[in-house]
């Protein structure tokens, strides 16, 4: 815009600009942002894990390289009861190229296992978050990590309390690839 005059903004044909390259160039991703943001709706408002986690899995398979889809799907999963679907979700963290979900998606399968008292398995994905982690960028994670080994020794069930998941959603519009 060459000619902007601000006393005529709100008159002249330029005062509502709209970038509709990015729903036109890249619909599937703009559809799984909008299911995303549904999702989160869903869960923050309606307090509703079920219904986000059946939609965010709709923007997870639109969006499959996504991993923070990937990984609140997981977690949504996990809060819904849906041990399976969310080692699912998990899997799906480490293949993707994000780090950090990487290493989340390592743990949470760990601790699925432990949950079910499968601990010889379960330590062997603790072991590789121990391997991959940066000390310091994720150092709450290796705490988590070394608390998940002392507890889940022995042959009893390191029970994982769905209840106090924390889910953070504030990025309606995060792509993480």
């Amino acid at each position: 815009i060459n000619d902007f005059d601000p006393n005529n903004f709100y008159t002249d044909d330029y005062s509502i600009m709209e970038n509709s390259s990015y729903f036109t160039d890249y619909p599937e991703i703009y559809q799984a942002e909008q299911l995303y943001i549904e999702a989160k709706s869903a869960y923050e408002t309606e307090l509703n894990p079920k219904k986000a986690f059946e939609i965010l899995k709709q923007a997870s398979s639109l969006d499959n390289k996504n991993a923070a889809y990937s990984f609140v799907e997981g977690i949504l999963a996990l809060k819904s009861g849906y041990f399976s679907a969310a080692t699912k979700s998990f899997k799906r963290c480490t293949s993707l190229k994000s780090q950090h979900y990487k290493l989340l998606g390592y743990y949470y399968q760990g601790r699925i296992l432990a949950d079910r008292a499968k601990n010889n398995e379960a330590k062997q994905y603790f072991e590789k978050v121990l391997a991959q982690a940066d000390p310091i960028e994720e150092a709450p994670l290796l705490n988590a990590v070394k608390t998940a080994l002392n507890k889940s020794q022995g042959r009893l069930p390191y029970k994982l309390n769905t209840d106090t998941l924390a889910i953070f959603m504030p990025e309606a519009d995060m792509v993480q690839y």
